[in-house]
This record gives C-alpha cells, sequence and structure tokens, in this order.
C-alpha cells in the first residue's frame, strides 16, 4: 500500500498540527510495515522552505517527497549565468526585480488567470497520484489537496470553525469545503470522543467511519530532577524570583484567558498572602485584545506575564517551575497542554468543557470555564493545599503514561489500511470515484499564496547581491 500524506501546514505553524504530523510519521518509521509513504507539498520544486519542515522532511529517512505544482515556474534570467543567480550582470538582474518578478506574480492572481487553468492542481495530483500509484491520500489539516479517486483519510481535529465562527473569523470559509466534503472520506480521524460525536451530528457522518486516535505529550515533557537547568530558563524569560501559575496555549478569547486572569484578580483578593505570578504563554491569535484589556483594567500588569512564543525546548522547564498549571478553555478538540503539564509532574486544573475531562479525568482539579468564582477557588484549594498538590502530581505522572505516540501511529496505520480496505470493498461493487473534471479546493488559494510569496522572496535574495 502507497500512503501519500500532505504536509503543507508544517510550513505555517508549529503548533499543534505540526507536532501532530511530526509524531505521526516518527511513529510510522518506528513501526516495521510495508507500506511506501509519500510526504505531498504544493509548490515548486526546489523552492526554499521553513527550517521548521526541512528538519522534518531530513528526519524522515524513510518518506519521499512529491511536489505539485499547476503554474508556470518562476526561472529569472539572472539564473542563467552559472550556478548562482548572483553572478549574473546588474542590467540582468535589474530586469528580473522590475519586470520579470512583478509580472510572474501578477499572473498567479486568481482573478488575472485564465479558465484553462482552474482544475489543474486537480488534475496534477491525479497525475501525481496515478504515476506513484498512491493507494490512501491523508489530508491532516484541511482539503489543500482535492479527494483522491482511491481511498482518503482526513483528521477532523475540531469543528471550531462551524460552531464557534466568532471566535475565529474567517476560518470557517477556509474550512467549508473540508467539512462539506467529509462525507466522501473512507475514515475521518478525531483526536476525541467529544469532536467524534460533533463530526457525527454536526456534519451527519456515520460514526462508524469515524476513528478517534487520541494525541500524547512529547517525551520531552517530564519531571526534570536537574534545578540549575530549570532555574536557567526561568531567569531567560525574566522568571524565578516568584512562585507562579502558568497557562501555555495560544492567547484568544475561545481559550477564555480573560476568565482566567479575572479568577487570578479574585484571588489575589481573597488570598493576599500568595505571591504568585500568572503567566501566560503563547502567540495572540483572535479577539486578543480584550485578555488585555482585563489585565490594565484590573491594574495586574507587574503581576501577569505574557511570555509570547517560547521556544519548544524550553516549555517543560517553564512548566516544572510552575506551582500550578491552569487550562481555562471553552472548547477543545483534544487538549494536550493539560497532558504536556500531567507528564511534568505539574498539578493541573482545567476547564470540564468539550473533550479536556476525557484528556485529564480525574488527575486534575475540573472548573466550570464560565464561572470565575469557580476557576479562583480552584487555583485556591490547590495552591493552599500541599497533600492535594501532591495528589495532582502523581495522578498525572500516572494517567499520562496512559498516552503515546506509539499508539497514536498504530491505530493511524491501522485507519489508513481500513480506508484502503473499504474502496477495494467499493472497488469490487463498482462503486469507485472516478471524476474526470475534478475541481480544485477552495483552502488551495491560501496554499497557492503562501508558494507565490515563497518564490518571490527566494528569487529577490538571489538577485540581491
Amino acid at each position: 500500500m502507497h500512503i501519500g500524506i500532505d504536509v503543507h501546514m508544517c510550513r505555517l505553524t508549529q503548533t499543534g498540527l505540526y507536532s501532530y504530523i511530526w509524531n505521526v510519521l516518527q511513529g510510522l518509521q518506528n513501526l516495521e510495515h510495508p507500506h511506501r509513504i509519500t510526504l505531498f507539498l504544493y509548490g515548486q520544486p526546489g523552492m526554499e522552505e521553513p527550517e521548521s519542515l526541512r528538519r522534518m522532511i531530513d528526519t524522515f529517512s524513510k518518506a519521499e517527497v512529491q511536489y505539485v505544482w499547476d503554474d508556470l515556474p518562476l526561472k529569472s534570467f539572472s539564473s542563467r549565468y552559472g550556478s548562482s543567480a548572483s553572478q549574473a550582470p546588474r542590467w540582468v538582474k535589474q530586469v528580473d526585480r522590475k519586470v520579470l518578478f512583478p509580472m510572474w506574480k501578477k499572473m498567479q492572481m486568481p482573478d488575472s488567470r485564465l479558465t484553462l487553468y482552474a482544475s489543474r492542481l486537480a488534475r496534477r495530483l491525479y497525475q501525481a497520484s496515478t504515476s506513484l500509484e498512491i493507494d490512501v491520500f491523508h489530508h491532516p489539516a484541511g482539503l489543500v489537496f482535492p479527494v483522491s479517486d482511491k481511498a482518503n483519510v482526513m483528521t477532523l481535529s475540531d469543528l471550531i470553525p462551524r460552531l464557534f465562527p466568532y471566535y475565529c473569523p474567517g476560518s470557517d470559509e477556509w474550512f467549508k469545503e473540508s467539512f462539506d466534503k467529509a462525507d466522501q472520506m473512507d475514515i475521518i480521524l478525531t483526536y476525541s470522543e467529544h469532536t467524534k460525536q460533533d463530526v457525527a451530528k454536526t456534519l451527519e457522518i456515520d460514526e462508524e467511519r469515524i476513528r478517534v486516535i487520541p494525541l500524547a505529550a512529547h517525551h520531552q515533557y517530564r519531571p526534570l530532577d536537574n534545578q540549575e537547568q530549570v532555574q536557567a530558563v526561568l531567569m531567560k524569560h525574566g522568571l524565578g524570583e516568584r512562585p507562579y501559575i502558568i497557562y501555555v496555549g495560544s492567547v484568544e478569547a475561545r481559550k477564555n484567558v480573560s476568565r482566567l486572569v479575572e479568577a487570578y484578580h479574585l484571588l489575589r483578593q481573597e488570598e493576599p498572602s500568595l505571591e504568585h505570578q500568572l503567566v501566560l504563554v503563547g502567540t495572540k491569535l483572535w479577539l486578543h485584545e480584550s485578555i488585555f484589556e482585563v489585565i490594565r483594567n484590573l491594574d495586574l500588569e507587574s503581576h501577569v506575564k505574557w511570555l509570547g512564543y517560547v521556544p519548544f525546548e524550553d516549555l517543560p522547564a517553564l512548566l516544572n517551575g510552575a506551582e500550578l498549571f491552569a487550562f481555562p478553555s471553552l472548547y477543545e478538540g483534544f487538549g494536550l497542554p493539560p497532558l504536556e503539564a500531567m507528564s511534568c509532574g505539574t498539578p493541573v486544573i482545567c476547564s470540564r468543557a468539550s473533550s479536556l475531562p476525557e484528556v485529564v479525568g480525574d488527575a486534575g482539579l475540573m472548573f466550570d470555564p464560565y464561572r470565575v468564582k469557580d476557576i479562583a477557588e480552584a487555583m485556591h484549594r490547590t495552591l493552599t493545599d500541599s497533600q492535594l498538590r501532591l495528589s495532582l502530581r502523581e495522578k498525572g505522572l500516572k494517567r499520562s503514561h496512559m498516552f503515546s505516540w506509539d499508539k497514536t501511529a498504530r491505530a493511524t496505520l491501522a485507519a489508513y489500511e481500513e480506508a484502503w480496505t473499504r474502496f477495494q470493498s467499493r472497488e469490487r461493487q463498482g462503486q469507485t470515484r472516478r471524476d474526470s473534471k475534478p475541481e480544485r479546493p477552495k483552502i488551495y488559494k491560501h496554499a497557492h499564496g503562501w508558494v507565490v510569496e515563497q518564490l518571490i522572496r527566494q528569487s529577490y535574495n538571489g538577485t540581491d547581491k
């Protein structure tokens, strides 16, 4: 069986989706199986890729890489002068920069392209799939590539764009086609039973085609005995002088960080002797402005510290150094940060919303995320009761061992094999999917725009010498 996996989104993020694809690939590489794996990237062969994607590709030596590009290649006049564009005469570079590159970029704009090219990506993918004999195509992040005419597997991490569009404006347009075509998948993967039920109910998908495959914490998340190492990371981020409560995740409205800040303020009022800071780790996303407005209005600027994006390798030390991990999210497809905290032995208090009880179980103190007082009480109980903290630490470590990427990879491989079996059954019954005029997915516009900008940037850099 030949498996194709779309890894385009790994260019754009190093958060949960990147971790999911990376760890599944790592698990597949470690398993003994007869299957061949090809990673699909939309773009022009030879283009420069982000360091994170290059690292991923280099790590998985058993996987092949297939580029799919449905437009004219960007080839400068300068490239004809030796192996480096920098060797070209200055006037040639100027022609490239002032005429060729702007003209090529303009030709890529959707409104300026001929109808003839409307389905080239779909046809090119089918041609590549046919020549490579792709049996199962995995869409882990929406339909960047069209639905294959053989077996298809799609991962739906959550239905946030459909269920909570006001928390992520515009994202439903991105994923509408993926949601609408979910019924064309042979197998759909979700991270939790809660998301499975959302998919079955909201998208009207038969549950027998949905497989729940939980995620796991990276092996770097563990208790750290080297306190000097922990302190070095804390000092790097301006921490260490005061004990702290930590939140890890994007800073956005859906994560309910505003109520966490309000609960922290209430905690300080009710227990003035507590010296704890509240530390927020994560990038700003949709509707984050109101969170920082709450911090200002409550006069907490010196007590709430936002670290922004933190390097992946620093996160275990930050979690180990915290007295408490708080996660107040209103909706999660899984909820990896609480699992990472439990893996470090950090006591966890957590929202009881959506899938989070499946992850945390009885290893964390759960609260109603809509009640500020409930959140404050959970913080107060944990910070003032050393026996409770010890109990949560022990339970968290034990529960974290229930999840592993090896299990995730094995279950994912089983889903690929099941999807292929389903396709073969349909083929025997004459029900195979044969679309002579496949349409290019609408999310393609975003993927195409990213590639165009990357190629232009790469070409300008090549002639800027």
